[in-house]
């Protein structure tokens, strides 16, 4: 079932790729591991890491209900002024991912979207690049 998170993840980074938020493009990439060379785009950038799959039992039906999880991280280098425009950035494309339906090779419909961290102070300190991860929730359908 962690192909289930991959093609998620694929699906996410493709719609994502090319949108224009704010007056930004952003530039959508689909990984395994966050990589720190990503810190240096001047670009804003989303990164699409599977988190991982939840399987547990209805209590009603006794069937299976599956759950992926996506992190997305929005990256780019930053002056601290430059913070709560990127914050507005973060919740537009949070906001796109309410209620999405996605159509793969299985039926799934994003039911929660949490950001953790809002923004990442260590991560900022270190390279001056912002960092926010939202947490996507996909309840999936056969």
């Amino acid at each position: 079932m962690q192909n289930l998170a991959l093609r998620f993840a694929d699906e996410i980074a493709s719609f994502l790729n090319g949108k224009f938020v704010g007056m930004e493009q952003l530039r959508s990439y689909r990984k395994i591991i966050w990589e720190n060379s990503l810190a240096e785009s001047k670009d804003l950038t989303a990164v699409v890491v599977p988190h991982g799959v939840e399987c547990k039992i209805s209590d009603r039906s006794h069937e299976f209900e599956w759950a992926v999880q996506i992190d997305v991280g929005i990256c780019r280098r930053a002056t601290e002024h430059e913070m709560e425009h990127l914050l507005s950035l973060v919740q537009e494309i949070g906001e796109m991912f309410e209620g999405k339906t996605f159509n793969n090779a299985w039926h799934g419909v994003c039911i929660g979207v949490d950001y953790a961290p809002l923004y990442a102070t260590d991560f900022w300190i270190q390279s001056h690049c912002f960092l926010s991860v939202m947490v996507l929730t996909i309840k999936v359908f056969k």
